[in-house]
């Protein structure tokens, strides 16, 4: 396998981290935060996932509401 074909392969499956430094407004003093991709990926991954599955809910809610309310008046155009 070609080195850098194989660097390339362990790049993308390394995990990668976002560092964010600042200096805290209470102390003064500078940290660190770090946030990991992968993680923050798989939380958008499942907001994603529960959205969609509020949108499914709310369609079946309007389908049942606009039978309730449909009785026999002429269509509004």
């Amino acid at each position: 396998m070609n080195t850098s074909l194989k660097q390339e392969l362990e790049n993308i499956f390394k995990p990668k981290r976002k560092v964010y430094r600042f200096i805290s407004e209470m102390t003064g003093e500078p940290c660190e935060a770090v946030q990991d991709t992968m993680t923050s990926k798989l939380s958008q991954i499942k907001d994603l996932i529960k959205n969609m599955w509020f949108m499914f809910l709310y369609k079946h809610h309007l389908r049942k509401r606009i039978l309730k309310n449909d009785f026999g008046r002429r269509e509004e155009w």
